[in-house]
């Protein structure tokens, strides 16, 4: 759509410059308005090639773990975790609660770098179980994941203000019920985290 916007400007500048060289009135009513088809189109195209970049911008979401995770006692659950990154080794982990939760740090820049290709920062840096009542939480597991949250994330939270293009820094998690014969996959999109089931086979 790009390609048909910028094809349809240098058709108004072909056509601007035929006028100029022209003396007839009915030749230049005629290429004005052929200037003004182009132009509209031109402008139609642009706004419709600008409103897929934010579509795809926006909904873009990043596979980053897969967990499996099952109940294996009355209050307890195991919880296996796998990175997607290459390098990354699968771990298990023996939670206490009724929930499992996942989170960390993010970091979203200002609108316009998205258009230019960048996605928001994250890092992984808390596992830990839930409980759904508030006075039990005292009794839940928590487990550093990627050496917690280190110094240059808390330099951020700290000074995030005088850093241009930076939009906002802020801890996000999310959280789940353990279930068997599910795969939880784990995905980051430009503003948090966000979990998913697929049934294992």
């Amino acid at each position: 759509m790009y390609f048909c916007s910028l094809l349809s400007l240098t058709f108004v500048i072909l056509c601007f410059l035929s006028l100029r060289k022209s003396h007839s009135l009915l030749v230049k009513i005629f290429f004005f308005f052929k200037c003004f088809v182009f132009i509209s189109l031109a402008l139609v195209l642009f706004s419709a090639a600008l409103n897929l970049r934010k579509y795809e911008v926006f909904s873009l979401e990043r596979l980053i773990a897969e967990v499996r995770c099952r109940k294996i006692g009355n209050d307890e659950m195991e919880l296996i975790f796998k990175p997607q990154d290459k390098r990354g080794k699968e771990n298990k982990f023996i939670l206490r609660g009724e929930q499992w939760m996942i989170g960390g740090e993010i970091l979203r820049w200002e609108k316009p770098l998205y258009f230019l290709g960048m996605n928001s920062l994250y890092k992984l840096s808390r596992l830990s179980s839930r409980y759904l009542k508030i006075e039990q939480e005292r009794l839940a597991t928590h487990f550093e994941l990627n050496g917690g949250t280190d110094k240059f994330w808390i330099f951020l939270y700290r000074h995030q203000r005088p850093f241009p293009f930076i939009e906002a820094v802020y801890g996000n998690a999310a959280y789940s019920f353990p279930k068997d014969n599910i795969r939880f996959q784990l995905y980051v999109n430009q503003s948090g985290y966000v979990i998913k089931e697929q049934p294992l086979r």
